[in-house]
């Protein structure tokens, strides 16, 4: 059965922990953060838990005053940012007439070769006019700050800002049942479950049942291990993926 929002999620980790045969020594709220947890972790380190994208930013005079972008709490990073001269500069007057004189000394000698080579040239003179704007971002400020002089930068700019930002359960559903995160969540809903017990860890029930909640606790620790290096050896993204 597909699982596609969170009180599905909850419910699936629940009878993968033993509901309603076994009952659950665990208050609800615990359960939540315990999921929320999962999700953080999924979303740093997993690959299908975050995605490549592109917000198109209008600056605004506040902007400018504040000299910082204000960036969406689902962002994990900022990979890079394209300024709008970035892809305009390479047709003002100076730099057209460099790259002219640099066609014309290269492409006379014809062929594949030297168009290639003519390329390049350009290339290096748009990265000299146009050098890339060094960037800080913090996720937990939500701040993005370009190291620049803010003088260029007029109100109604536009800014493509390149991103990694988190895949959200309300917009894409398919993430509830994602089969690492529903083994993970279930892991630490039974950790919790574990330690819960553990406070009364020889307690004679009624029936004559002595709880050992460390019993509990050591197996979903055990597990919770085995997927941590599972993510890192199967599902995370390359180091270098998110450094921008």
């Amino acid at each position: 059965m597909a699982i596609t929002n969170r009180t599905d999620f909850i419910n699936y980790c629940r009878r993968a922990l033993g509901e309603p045969v076994i009952e659950l020594n665990i208050a609800d709220e615990q359960i939540e953060d315990r999921v929320d947890d999962a999700l953080n972790k999924f979303w740093d380190f997993h690959a299908d838990g975050s995605i490549k994208n592109f917000i198109v930013y209008q600056l605004t005079p506040l902007d400018i005053t504040n000299r910082y972008i204000p960036i969406e709490d689902n962002t994990l990073s900022v990979l890079k940012i394209y300024p709008q001269n970035s892809y305009s500069n390479i047709y003002n007057p100076q730099q057209m007439s460099i790259i002219q004189t640099v066609a014309n000394s290269i492409v006379t000698s014809g062929g594949m070769v030297s168009y290639l080579i003519q390329q390049q040239y350009i290339e290096t003179i748009n990265q000299f006019f146009n050098r890339e704007k060094m960037i800080r971002f913090n996720r937990y400020s939500e701040k993005l700050l370009i190291d620049t002089d803010w003088s260029e930068f007029k109100a109604g700019t536009y800014i493509l800002i390149e991103i990694q930002e988190k895949v959200l359960p309300q917009d894409n559903p398919n993430v509830w049942n994602n089969g690492w995160l529903k083994k993970y969540a279930t892991s630490l809903i039974g950790i919790q479950w574990g330690l819960n017990l553990s406070k009364y860890d020889g307690f004679q029930l009624p029936s004559g049942m002595v709880l050992n909640g460390s019993v509990i606790l050591q197996q979903y620790q055990d597990m919770k291990s085995s997927l941590e290096e599972e993510l890192i050896s199967t599902w995370q993204l390359p180091i270098d993926f998110l450094i921008g």
